[in-house]
């Protein structure tokens, strides 16, 4: 099954990677504006280097989760910041 999002052109996948990881209602609007589904931005996201965070539930870049010794986190970097 092909991902909706990855058939757009190239700056409105920049622009919804963008808006998801930055805008509370980013997924909402992305569902509503591409049909898209939870399971395709999932997809789409982890395919361009964002996780969603289990503990804020916020899209972040992967590097975000890696702590300046190289150890990986669970958690993003303002999560365990936040601690």
């Amino acid at each position: 099954m092909s991902n909706r999002l990855d058939e757009l052109p190239s700056d409105q996948q920049s622009h919804w990677l963008d808006y998801i990881a930055h805008c509370a209602l980013g997924e909402q609007e992305c569902m509503s504006e591409t049909g898209a589904d939870q399971d395709e931005i999932e997809e789409f996201m982890l395919n361009n280097d964002y996780e969603r965070c289990p503990a804020c539930q916020w899209f972040e870049e992967t590097f975000k989760f890696i702590d300046d010794d190289g150890a990986v986190h669970e958690e993003c970097e303002d999560c365990r910041e936040d601690k």
